[in-house]
């Protein structure tokens, strides 16, 4: 099972917020493109993928859409082609579905509660996980092993505020680079995908 979990400083955590030019919205654009990257490809879907996203933006941060695979189903006009709008209205939905102090399954396999990164880290490590952070200046991934409970933590274009950045170093999280070049959020996770792809994990 492939497992990411996407941070973002800005995006909003009221579908109030939520304005038709998506990068007004704490670039919400960019969380959809995760969430189709993260399950779609040509004609097919993904059922070996879990999605974090952390939004940390107005008015009630911080806000944990956890996304599992098995036959994800996103409607749209054809059912091939998955479109930036029908995604943002899946995710008004699965906000306007959060219930305060309980993790709640707003949709088949779509769940929201109120957890910050450093609670869902830690949850995960309990677990056994092996968390890596993308990073520029971190290993170079062809050079890395990894293992099948590995976790890719990554933000957008404005990265981590420094008190999770110094909470990554304290937990000791191997920084992964995926190459000399920056690469925006979307085409870090279509190289990790491809990367993945390749070693058939």
């Amino acid at each position: 099972m492939r497992e990411f979990i996407y941070y973002s400083q800005n995006a909003v955590t009221s579908s109030k917020l939520i304005k038709e030019d998506l990068m007004k919205s704490g670039r919400l654009d960019i969380a959809c493109n995760i969430i189709k990257e993260s399950f779609f490809y040509s004609h097919n879907v993904r059922d070996d993928v879990k999605l974090h996203l952390i939004f940390n933006g107005a008015p009630d941060h911080p806000k944990h859409i956890e996304i599992l695979p098995h036959k994800i189903e996103i409607k749209s006009k054809n059912h091939i082609d998955i479109s930036e709008k029908d995604i943002v209205d899946l995710i008004v939905k699965v906000l306007d579905g959060y219930v305060k102090r309980v993790k709640k399954e707003v949709l088949p396999n779509f769940f929201i509660e109120k957890k910050s990164l450093r609670d869902l880290i830690e949850e995960l490590t309990q677990e056994g996980k092996k968390i890596f952070l993308l990073d520029k200046k971190g290993d170079f991934i062809r050079k890395i092993k990894i293992s099948e409970n590995s976790v890719f933590i990554f933000g957008d274009q404005d990265g981590f505020p420094k008190y999770e950045l110094r909470y990554l170093r304290q937990q000791k999280i191997k920084k992964v680079s995926l190459g000399s070049k920056m690469y925006f959020a979307i085409q870090s996770l279509m190289i990790l995908q491809n990367e993945l792809d390749m070693r058939e994990m």
